[in-house]
């Protein structure tokens, strides 16, 4: 939580997950819901007003005449969720239960689509001024050929293989297609020794 007085931000804290519960944001006509609005929907910030800010606290106490004592000061903050670290298997539930203007439950219908690479590196948490290790890899070394980073499903085998087509695809978490994999010859049998039958000529 960031104050939006004084921009002072709280300390962050983490909580262990599993899964994460999605709700579906309001449909655009014309568009199809993806994964990735429903995940851009979950991490987006959101303003929580009259919150205690102990640091425009501190700078109000300052500005009075011989330390007198001020009153705690309120401000609004926003507040953000980011993902710090993913779980090796991460389950994805999304609400589809929605209340009417009424009061009654609705089921919502809507087709929610999702490629088969899930690029979840732009919804985790990273500090400010992190920098990569110098065993990250670069994508601008010219020793080896340059990886396309990119979300979606790789191209085909053939076309990868084809002088004039296009780089091989990589995904930001780590999984790769097949295709990128290098391709192994095919086993040499192994000659075995010809042992003649004797037993013709008992």
């Amino acid at each position: 939580m960031v104050c939006k007085h004084c921009e002072h931000q709280s300390p962050v804290r983490f909580d262990t997950f599993d899964s994460l519960s999605l709700s579906i944001p309001a449909a655009t006509w014309g568009h199809p819901l993806t994964l990735d609005h429903c995940l851009h929907h979950f991490v987006s910030s959101e303003s929580v007003r009259d919150v205690v800010c102990d640091n425009c606290t501190k700078n109000e106490a300052k500005g009075t005449l011989n330390g007198g004592k001020v009153e705690h000061q309120r401000t609004t903050f926003v507040k953000q969720l980011k993902l710090g670290k993913l779980p090796q298997c991460l389950c994805i539930h999304l609400q589809r239960l929605s209340w009417s203007s009424h009061g009654t439950p609705l089921k919502r219908h809507e087709h929610v689509q999702f490629n088969e690479f899930l690029m979840m590196d732009i919804y985790k948490y990273h500090l400010l001024g992190h920098k990569p290790g110098p065993h990250s890899p670069k994508l601008n070394e010219k020793a080896g050929p340059v990886l396309e980073l990119q979300d979606g499903p790789a191209a085909p085998k053939s076309v990868l293989n084809h002088p004039g087509g296009p780089k091989p695809h990589i995904f930001m978490n780590g999984a790769c297609s097949p295709a990128v994999l290098p391709t192994l010859p095919a086993p040499v049998p192994f000659p075995l020794p010809v042992v003649p039958d004797y037993r013709d000529f008992q």
